[in-house]
């Protein structure tokens, strides 16, 4: 199953929080929390994670840059532990990260889920005019698209 749709929650008092219903079922082995791109937080099912941790280990460490994002990406790394009602506390450093306070927005995009703070998520929306998304969805077509 890919990770697909959009769905709003709130960090209770103790900044717990739970990933939507729609995406745990792809994620009943466990899943890591890690720093995303744009600031948001990405999300990956444990085995999904795996698999990129073997992909950092082939970039040379002479790769002064790209080995500069493995190390913001792999100490960042947060494992959830989930009380009996599938709650998990948000870590201070990467809710700062995220720049979240309270509202977050839990996406989907194909092979991981990203957590924005929902400022944050309905600026990176309303950014895009209707001509730099036909521009920039016109990009998608060297893949094929």
């Amino acid at each position: 199953m890919d990770f697909i749709g959009t769905f709003y929650h709130q960090l209770d008092d103790k900044n717990r929080i739970r990933i939507p219903a729609k995406f745990r079922s792809e994620m009943a082995d466990g899943y890591v929390i890690t720093r995303g791109n744009g600031g948001c937080l990405d999300v990956y099912p444990t085995a999904k994670f795996e698999q990129l941790k073997q992909k950092f280990k082939t970039v040379p460490q002479s790769n002064l840059v790209a080995q500069a994002v493995v190390k913001k990406i792999t100490s960042s790394v947060q494992i959830p532990e989930e009380d009996k009602q599938g709650r998990f506390v948000l870590r201070n450093d990467l809710r700062a990260l995220a720049g979240i306070n309270k509202n977050v927005v839990f996406i989907g995009v194909l092979d991981r889920v990203e957590i924005w703070d929902e400022d944050k998520w309905n600026s990176f929306m309303s950014d895009e005019t209707n001509q730099s998304f036909d521009e920039a969805y016109q990009s998608l077509e060297q893949f094929g698209i």
